[in-house]
């Protein structure tokens, strides 16, 4: 890609010139030999510094991480594991639906998921506690596919629609 720049920046000085260069040079960039017109004028050679483009990526909590951080809440209820959700549309699907005690943001959570993949969180916010760092602590950002709609200070982080509290109809805990 320097050579490239180089080539292109030489010939614009070479066309800009008033003199007719008056020596060809073999000059090698990057392993890349290229010919280029000298002319007796001199040439400031200028850096180029190409970008950094570092980007940190966040991944959602997986259901190891949450059990290793976070203590189950048993006392509640227990975890149901492959617990039956049936959907408004009266389709079923199977998901481990967990009950969490407190982490560095919230003060409760429950965690579902499929296949140990994190697919809906609802968690009481500690009092003082932003989206952003309850979003930074489950490893989201603004940028991943999900929903937030907060009611007083529970907020549900909604990673997969159809585990949207809109779209379902019976939980686990609510079959007989």
């Amino acid at each position: 890609m320097k050579w490239i720049f180089i080539l292109i920046s030489a010939m614009v000085l070479a066309a800009c010139s008033d003199s007719k260069p008056s020596i060809s040079k073999v000059v090698t960039v990057d392993n890349k030999q290229t010919q280029v017109a000298e002319s007796s004028e001199e040439i400031d050679v200028i850096d180029v510094i190409e970008p950094v483009t570092e980007v940190s990526e966040l991944t959602p909590l997986t259901l190891d991480d949450f059990n290793n951080r976070y203590e189950l809440d048993t006392e509640y209820s227990e975890p149901f594991i492959n617990g039956k959700f049936e959907l408004k549309d009266g389709s079923i699907v199977y998901a481990d639906w967990y009950f969490y005690l407190e982490g560095e943001t919230f003060d409760y959570a429950t965690g579902t998921f499929i296949d140990g993949q994190l697919v809906q969180a609802q968690l009481e916010l500690k009092d003082g506690v932003t989206k952003d760092d309850m979003l930074s602590e489950l490893g989201l950002s603004e940028e991943v596919d999900y929903e937030l709609s907060e009611k007083t200070n529970i907020v549900d982080v909604v990673i997969d629609e159809r585990f949207d509290d809109a779209n379902i109809s019976r939980l686990p805990n609510e079959w007989n």
